[in-house]
């Protein structure tokens, strides 16, 4: 377990390491013990334990693989709409933002301030691009 400082995320931070490209402390441990880590991939966790620096607990992978490995393990967050803590809309509300957006006539400004969530977020529902799971 890396026992310095550590990331809000709880990963392992090594410094200003120049030499290596990167300060956290999986990545570090990867080099030194394995060797290089190929642009575009990222340093996993087997033991899904941020700190950990093992090398026979890392390996490479993409963003997908990693998520992938996120589901499979359950460590994605599961809750969705109005069951998520964060949210301040309801699957009712969505549904009328939806409803009632009509690009240069009722826009998401006017929605964002109607629900009293930002402009960007009203958008992102009205086009369905946020609340999906919502029909």
């Amino acid at each position: 377990m890396w026992r310095g400082s550590k990331t809000q995320g709880g990963y392992g931070r090594f410094g200003n390491s120049v030499k290596f490209g990167t300060n956290v402390a999986h990545r570090i441990s990867y080099i030194i013990h394995v060797g290089q880590i190929p642009p575009g991939l990222l340093v996993c966790h087997k033991c899904d334990n941020p700190p950990c620096v093992r090398p026979d607990h890392l390996f490479l992978g993409t963003a997908k693989d990693n998520n992938i490995d996120m589901f499979q393990k359950g460590r994605a967050n599961k809750l969705k709409g109005s069951a998520h803590w964060k949210t301040s809309l309801t699957e009712k509300q969505v549904l009328e933002i939806r409803q009632k957006y009509k690009p240069r006539k009722y826009s998401s400004y006017r929605l964002g301030v109607e629900y009293g969530i930002s402009q960007q977020t009203a958008h992102l529902i009205a086009t369905k691009k946020t609340w999906r799971h919502v029909k």
